[in-house]
């Protein structure tokens, strides 16, 4: 029995239908996603769980997700252009000891100073250590159709790092 063949035409356009629209988009960058992975496994000893090319405030970023042998998980952007790594945070929970040492403001707290200054909807938080210093990073969904990623120091209340999550754009997505 013969299977028939798809020719080489309809191949190319079912395989251009199932890819987003960004998969055709790709940009200009200077440093090879291996180039960063090697960075960022110079700073964080573990191994790469998932890997992404994204445009944040117009640049491109690779962003790591990095699993260690005792259990802790990295999150890593490298500049795309330049090579420097940009970020290094490391997701905590209630029970970090380096978290809980730090932290003189409670969760609901910065929930509640985020939302006073970024009017909207709490959707999540979560617990990290960001470049040496505990925070929270609280997501919002602002009244305008805004997604929004506040950073909220959790020793001091200071409104830290604001990312428009709305205008990121993911080209691509490995692992997760």
């Amino acid at each position: 029995m013969r299977l028939p063949v798809m020719p080489a035409a309809s191949a190319t356009l079912v395989l251009a239908l199932a890819l987003p629209a960004s998969a055709f988009e790709m940009p200009q960058t200077k440093v090879t996603m291996e180039a960063c992975m090697s960075a960022v496994l110079t700073k964080v000893d573990g191994k790469v769980s998932s890997l992404k090319l994204e445009i944040e405030d117009g640049k491109p970023l690779y962003e790591f997700e990095i699993k260690t042998s005792n259990r802790q998980t990295w999150e890593l952007e490298c500049d795309a252009m330049t090579g420097e790594i940009v970020e290094t945070s490391r997701i905590a929970d209630r029970n970090d000891k380096e978290f809980k040492a730090a932290a003189k403001v409670l969760e609901k707290d910065a929930r509640k100073m985020a939302l006073e200054k970024y009017p909207g909807k709490v959707t999540s938080s979560e617990l990290e250590i960001a470049d040496g210093r505990a925070v929270y990073e609280v997501e919002i969904d602002t009244a305008d159709g805004r997604e929004l990623e506040v950073q909220v120091d959790a020793a001091t209340g200071e409104i830290g790092k604001i990312e428009v999550e709305s205008e990121e754009r993911t080209i691509y997505e490995i692992g997760g």
